[in-house]
């Protein structure tokens, strides 16, 4: 199953992309800071959520996925 990011770093907006194939899974997303505490979560479907950081500093931020007992992390840098 095909997951997109970008544009990555970014300077505020940022897409994630679901192919096809995760159609049908109910896949959660949490947006955090660094230090672990979630700006926003949200459920997605096949494809593609807009993000927005522009109101947040500049720094590393974590997408964390969640889909049944399993999860996966990815950093994001805004700039």
């Amino acid at each position: 199953m095909k997951l997109s990011i970008y544009p990555n770093p970014t300077k505020g907006l940022f897409l994630v992309e679901l192919d096809k194939e995760w159609m049908g899974t109910h896949l959660q997303v949490v947006l955090l800071t660094s230090h672990g505490d979630a700006l926003t979560k949200r459920s997605l479907t096949v494809g593609t959520e807009e993000f927005d950081l522009s109101n947040y500093p500049a720094g590393v931020y974590l997408l964390q996925f969640v889909v049944g007992e399993e999860s996966q992390i990815w950093k994001i840098v805004k700039y």
